[in-house]
């Protein structure tokens, strides 16, 4: 029960979310007959390294630029440089050919979702004319938790550099409860602000064919079940 309370939740549904992600295509790539898994080690040091990377390009890189430049509001700039290394991130994997077919999936599931959410029977016709953009989406997710991090880390003055990326690693879990809880937000005026986030997953979505549809739908049957 502590797991499901307000700012804990967030924290938990991100490292179970990442897990569930890495796990779910290791399955796949043994029920399609892949030779090349991950055992139980290989897929904790997937997880590992994805957090290290994440430290890296989103804490460490935008703290040594800002202070390279030796701006007098490294905060912000701090918080430009981490939005402009998620749009190029973003980019470069909707320009890559093999993850189109991923993010048709992707565009199939948010569907699905919005058709469900709607009362909407779930049939790949109904399904069909729903939006690919959900508010509620890791793409939504990943730029609130960006922005959060800006207003929470404006009130932190630290020169010494060390204790600024330390400072901002310790308050991550923070600020993804934050962003979770916001992400949540069923208050009109926190869900109009939030909702032009939702285009960043333009990116991230493409629109799928009957098939996938089918899929996704077949999914959140069993979800429901």
């Amino acid at each position: 029960p502590i797991l499901k309370l307000p700012m804990i939740r967030g924290i938990v549904l991100i490292f179970e979310s990442m897990t569930l992600g890495i796990k779910s295509m290791n399955d796949s790539a043994r029920i399609s007959g892949d030779e090349e898994q991950l055992t139980d080690s290989e897929l904790k040091l997937t997880i590992i390294l994805a957090i290290g990377f994440a430290i890296g390009f989103f804490i460490v890189i935008p703290i040594l630029t800002a202070k390279f430049l030796d701006s007098i509001e490294p905060n912000f700039v701090e918080g430009l440089i981490r939005i402009g290394i998620l749009l190029i991130y973003l980019t470069i994997i909707a320009r890559s050919r093999d993850m189109h077919r991923i993010l048709q999936y992707h565009g199939a599931e948010h569907q699905t979702i919005n058709c469900y959410e709607s009362g909407e029977d779930l049939t790949v016709e109904n399904v069909r004319k729903c939006s690919r953009f959900h508010p509620r989406c890791g793409t939504s997710f990943l730029l609130i938790v960006i922005l959060v991090s800006i207003l929470i880390f404006g009130f932190i003055d630290l020169n010494d550099l060390w204790i600024r990326i330390l400072s901002q690693i310790l308050l991550l879990p923070i600020i993804a409860g934050i962003s979770y809880e916001l992400i949540r937000s069923k208050n009109p005026i926190l869900r109009s602000i939030i909702s032009p986030l939702m285009y960043l997953q333009i990116l991230t979505t493409r629109s799928p064919d009957d098939s996938m549809i089918e899929v996704a739908i077949t999914a959140l049957d069993a979800v429901k079940e």
